[in-house]
């Protein structure tokens, strides 16, 4: 034990300061914290278990301590409920992994423990601050709005395009609070479900023992999910607006679904006609700067059900990674 300490204190000391680095990003600037945020789980998970749990622990705390006190001390808005609810998927993954689960299972018990987790955040700063949790939101929404036009004028969105955005922040609030359902549950699932990619990666990389999962290119919702998009669909058709947001809210969550399915249908024939890496990474960095191809993707994996593209049925010699 005398041996292995060094190690860990070293581990300990470069785990703290490249995490509390992250979560500066996250505060600083909208184009790298929203680079910076979404890879932000995966130091977290490599580090917490390389130290374990007890020291793991403690070293998300200080990193979480330490970045917001540097930003505080730097003079920036820094909320440190937010490098928790970002941070904490770091951990909840590799400790849902460890059990085993299918994919399926890690990503929602991972999704439904962060979500609990910002909704008891949330009810407390509600409670500690006197004011409706619902008015909190919209107050985010609007200063996430504005947090997003500073990121378009990093980006060099022209000023004209910039005023009709802030002209329009109450319709696109009133809009967003609408839809949060399916934004929130949509959002984190895509970012647990990349996250667990990646620490699948970095984990057999670094001999870390981790689920298999199995080949994804084959991977497959059950046919019967494919009734709950139509009956959200026909509540969007129904004449009570009440209804329809719920029917709204439902079939974004379930053509998510269809759209990682697209995802793993996409990359079945990549791998089949032996596509280069850097052409299938091109590939997706193109559908996520033209956001409406991702719909195109979301239907091969809807209409999946029926067409069968990988022949499921039949297997193919082409199996390998």
């Amino acid at each position: 034990m005398e041996e292995r300490r060094p190690i860990l204190i070293k581990e300990f000391v470069l785990g703290v300061g490249i995490t509390a680095l992250f979560f500066i990003l996250l505060a600083l600037s909208p184009a790298l914290g929203l680079a910076t945020g979404f890879v932000t789980p995966l130091p977290i998970a490599y580090f917490y278990i390389r130290l374990g749990r007890p020291q793991g622990l403690l070293y998300f705390a200080s990193s979480v301590f330490i970045a917001w006190f540097s930003v505080q001390y730097a003079g920036v808005e820094g909320d440190v409920s937010f490098f928790v609810v970002i941070g904490a998927l770091g951990i909840l993954l590799p400790e849902f992994m460890r059990r085993n689960w299918g994919i399926e299972k890690t990503v929602m018990a991972s999704v439904a423990s962060v979500l609990t987790l910002a909704l008891a955040l949330l009810l407390y700063y509600s409670w500690r601050l006197a004011t409706p949790a619902m008015q909190l939101i919209e107050t985010h929404i609007h200063e996430s709005l504005q947090y997003s036009i500073k990121f378009y004028a990093e980006f060099g969105m022209s000023s004209e395009q910039i005023e009709s955005i802030k002209e329009n922040v109450p319709e696109i609030t009133k809009t967003i609070l609408g839809l949060l359902p399916s934004i929130v549950v949509v959002s984190a699932s895509f970012f647990a479900w990349i996250n667990v990619l990646m620490m699948r990666f970095l984990f057999q990389k670094t001999q870390i023992p981790c689920p298999d999962y199995g080949d994804l290119a084959y991977w497959k919702i059950p046919d019967w999910l494919v009734w709950f998009v139509i009956a959200s669909g026909g509540m969007m058709l129904l004449p009570l607006p009440e209804i329809k947001l719920v029917g709204f809210n439902g079939l974004i969550i379930f053509l998510f679904v269809y759209l990682l399915q697209g995802f793993s249908i996409v990359h079945f024939f990549f791998k089949k006609k032996s596509v280069p890496r850097f052409l299938r990474t091109i590939f997706y960095l193109f559908l996520f700067v033209y956001q409406t191809l991702l719909l195109v993707v979301a239907a091969v994996g809807l209409f999946d059900i029926w067409i069968d593209f990988r022949k499921m049925n039949r297997p193919l010699k082409d199996s390998t990674v």
